[in-house]
């Protein structure tokens, strides 16, 4: 939307702006009626548009409902709003609907007074139309079979998210579980070195000790030997001056 500037633009001039924003955003659901006219007089602009639903979020949408607006400008418009703003035609919609959405653009016209429009009006229809977007049915039965079909589908889209659920689950859990081995296994490893290191220490030290043993052990037998060997010669000195005496 913009704001009229009455300094800048006369009001005709708005309106042909206006149109020809029109023509080129909805192309060949927008009709201009005056070049239908026989006597090409010079009057406000008057025109046709067709809507349907807005586009939801996973793109095309199936169109059940659909309007054609037809609305005609006023000589001041913007500065007052369309003499003209109807619902021309529907598809899809009870008469109380089209009552109720008529209504509603006349009360958005005379909140917009003093901007253009059009724009906004028909954004907000196919924003209507897309909450009323439901396909009308020749029989209860037939609507029955398409509630059916409805419900059908709901359960299939939420038994295959579900699935989809507890397979991403199952991925997470499968995982956790490996994580989980990997960190043991790593543990294990680190307790066996641990115990290998110290069965490692141990053992150099127990060789130690050994060799402490033998070498205790060859000073005692060297000491012993050498204290025999002074006796025997102390013995032998003793028996050698005892011969001597006798004699």
């Amino acid at each position: 939307m913009e704001k009229a500037d009455d300094d800048d633009e006369s009001p005709e001039e708005r309106q042909e702006a206006e149109v020809e924003a029109l023509k080129a955003i909805y192309e060949g659901d927008f009709e201009d009626l005056r070049e239908k006219d026989v006597w090409k007089v010079s009057r406000p602009p008057e025109f046709t548009l067709r809507l349907v639903p807005n586009h939801d979020s996973k793109g095309l949408l199936e169109q059940h409902v659909h309007v054609v607006l037809k609305i005609k400008m006023s000589e001041d418009y913007p500065r007052s709003p369309p003499c003209v703003i109807a619902v021309q035609e529907s598809k899809g919609l009870s008469d109380d609907l089209v009552a109720v959405l008529q209504a509603q653009l006349q009360d958005r016209a005379q909140q917009l007074v003093g901007e253009v429009m059009i724009t906004d009006l028909a954004q907000m229809t196919a924003s209507w139309l897309s909450g009323h977007n439901k396909p009308s049915f020749a029989s209860f039965y037939e609507e029955m079979e398409a509630n059916r079909r409805v419900k059908l589908q709901k359960e299939e889209e939420t038994l295959a998210r579900e699935k989809r659920m507890s397979s991403i689950m199952e991925k997470k859990e499968q995982e956790a579980v490996r994580e989980e081995v990997a960190k043991n296994m790593e543990m294990i490893k680190e307790e066996r070195q641990r115990l290998k290191e110290q069965e490692r220490k141990r053992h150099l030290g127990q060789q130690q000790a050994e060799e402490e043993d033998v070498g205790c052990h060859d000073d005692v037998v060297k000491r012993s030997s050498r204290t025999s060997r002074r006796m025997a010669r102390s013995t032998s000195v003793s028996e050698s001056g005892g011969r001597d005496h006798v004699r």
